[in-house]
């Protein structure tokens, strides 16, 4: 699962005013510029360059990657069978949030917080599937502005709740998905619909519904334009007017954001890095 796990602080940064972040390296510039955003979005405290009520310096972070190939066997039209190999990229990122005040008095210190995902690709040599992996710095960017939403979601009063049906049917880990999803266990759900969107053996009705399902999952945890992406790949295997539908609110979504990104910009600042400002 993409999300840090983080619990809510003792303070919210409406009781602090204005916010200055101080990022030291590219991996931390990146959860940087997700903290921004989010705080933009709930209309929290004015994130400044300089002389902030509050400082939040993101130190330490790095990343890094293991790419595991697997192959498996499977039956052909011709009564034979043929290999795809599967290629599955875990990536983390770490590092610190510190928050003081002007005077440099902690308020708030989270140390070490990791954020973790898998991909997973098919292809029908090995090389194949790892380069449809994609570069690694995407799967950075993505967990950057997963750890980021995370903290500021930490010291904000405000929620966003997405409330979305699932699909439920068409395949015995589509039921436990939606059990483990009602528990409130994200990894869970997001692990079975996962298997279920990329296994060739299941119905593209199926596989689609699985993608939808997973749309619900990205945008309950901010994923805007991820969640978007995978609807559009639901819609293309299957377009029901729920699908479609659900798919063209979030581009609605995704575009009232990057209006709200472009007001709040600083002179002379474009959208975040990460963020859905390119579209």
């Amino acid at each position: 699962m993409h999300l840090t796990e983080i619990h809510a602080a003792d303070i919210v940064l409406a009781e602090v005013g204005t916010l200055e972040i101080r990022a030291e390296g590219p991996e931390a510039e990146q959860v940087g510029a997700a903290v921004r955003e989010w705080l933009v979005h709930v209309h929290g405290p004015l994130v400044v360059q300089a002389d902030g009520d509050a400082v939040l310096a993101l130190t330490g972070f790095h990343s890094g990657e293991e790419v595991v190939v697997d192959a498996r066997t499977l039956p052909g039209e011709d009564g034979g069978s043929h290999q795809v190999y599967a290629a599955a990229r875990t990536a983390f990122l770490e590092g610190s949030f510190v928050l003081t005040d002007r005077s440099g008095a902690e308020i708030d210190r989270l140390d070490e917080t990791g954020t973790a995902d898998v991909w997973t690709t098919e292809a029908a040599v090995p090389q194949a599937a790892i380069d449809a992996l994609g570069p690694l710095d995407e799967a950075v960017a993505s967990l950057a502005r997963a750890a980021g939403f995370a903290w500021a979601r930490r010291v904000t009063s405000s929620r966003t709740q997405v409330v979305r049906p699932w699909y439920a049917g068409g395949d015995p880990r589509m039921s436990e998905a939606a059990l483990h999803a009602r528990l409130g266990d994200w990894d869970g759900a997001i692990a079975r619909w996962r298997e279920v969107s990329i296994d060739p053996l299941v119905d593209e009705h199926v596989r689609a519904s699985a993608l939808f399902d997973l749309g619900v999952a990205w945008e309950a945890h901010g994923q805007h334009r991820r969640a978007w992406l995978t609807l559009v790949d639901a819609a293309a295997l299957d377009p029901r007017p729920r699908i479609e539908h659900y798919r063209d609110t979030l581009d609605v979504l995704r575009a009232e954001r990057r209006q709200l990104q472009q007001r709040m910009a600083l002179p002379g600042e474009g959208p975040p890095e990460g963020s859905d400002g390119d579209g």
